[in-house]
């Protein structure tokens, strides 16, 4: 687990990493929440299932296929009180080049 940012460190910070099964929406189900969302690189989730909430941007929306796990967003918004809404992730596979180019930088 990485430490708490030193400019915004929290209170109460998590002993165990948790995860959670949810459902994919779809753009237009999103949109309402978010409408600034960007189709071409955003993906949201049912936040019915449960919400990502303070602390866990950055955490990884894995998905099945078929073979492998793979990641497929990043965590990035929410709603604040961190219940009844939608989850938003920001697609992996967009940044696949900027990914790989910081990796390389640190390799």
């Amino acid at each position: 687990m990485l430490p708490n940012p030193p400019n915004a460190p929290f209170e109460y910070p998590p002993e165990n990493l948790m995860e959670l099964e949810i459902p994919i929406i779809s753009n237009s189900q999103c949109k309402v929440l978010h409408p600034l969302m960007n189709e071409m690189q955003d993906v949201c989730t049912d936040g019915a299932y449960g919400m990502a909430c303070r602390g866990d941007s950055g955490g990884g929306l894995h998905c099945f296929d078929g073979s492998k796990w793979v990641v497929y967003g990043v965590s990035t918004y929410g709603k604040e009180l961190c219940y009844d809404g939608h989850n938003g992730f920001a697609l992996t596979a967009p940044k696949v080049d900027w990914i790989n180019a910081i990796i390389s930088s640190y390799s």
